[in-house]
């Protein structure tokens, strides 16, 4: 049986503590301090989806950061969630850290391009709507 707290993964634990309660809580700590904040200027968090869960592209942003507007705005995706998430995700544990960071949402969309791309690629090499 898991101790209390245990069983929680590393996803709502950033950015950690590395003298924390929990083993994820220690894990994100020495991630966050150790490797990625003294490494990243900027870091790009793309989510490509789930099974279930078919919804357009869209980026989650935090849109007050100007830097991070600017990446935004230049990302191909046209829907942005003005928005800091919630405690506890890496995504704000970089910004907190004063990393640039968006989150590109890409879920079926994304899974769609790469349908594409490979239908693309298969006409190119003979295949696609002749097979």
């Amino acid at each position: 049986m898991a101790q209390f707290g245990q069983r929680r993964g590393p996803d709502r634990e950033w950015p950690g503590n590395e003298n924390g309660f929990t083993a994820p809580g220690r894990h994100a700590g020495l991630l966050f301090n150790r490797l990625l904040q003294p490494n990243a200027d900027a870091a790009i968090d793309f989510h490509t989806g789930t099974r279930r869960f078919e919804v357009t592209a869209f980026n989650i942003a935090s849109m007050d950061v100007p830097e991070i507007r600017a990446m935004v705005e230049l990302y191909p995706v046209g829907q942005i969630f003005d928005n800091h998430t919630y405690p506890g995700v890496l995504d704000n544990a970089f910004v907190d850290a004063g990393i640039v960071r968006p989150t590109a949402c890409l879920f079926g969309a994304f899974r769609l391009a790469l349908l594409a791309r490979a239908w693309d690629v298969g006409s190119a090499l003979g295949g696609g709507a002749e097979r």
